[in-house]
């Protein structure tokens, strides 16, 4: 069975040293109670739910696919 497994690494990447988001996030009042921490947390947490909830929900279309029959 095909799994998926979020890139929780690269993402962290991105958003520390591409995007630099602690950084604007210190700068923003209206995020001054987010940091890194609680943003990786986050993001632990939604690739959980990808993980166990919405990779299962395209097990089906993973298989079978998309077909174009008569127009349809």
């Amino acid at each position: 069975m095909w799994s998926y497994e979020a890139p929780l690494r690269d993402m962290q990447f991105v958003l520390e040293h591409w995007l630099q988001a602690p950084d604007s996030w210190r700068r923003n009042p209206a995020f001054e109670a987010l940091d890194l921490p609680l943003a990786l947390q986050v993001l632990e947490e939604a690739a959980r739910f990808s993980q166990g909830v919405l990779a299962p929900l395209n097990s089906h279309g993973d298989r079978q696919g998309c077909r174009w029959q008569a127009g349809q």
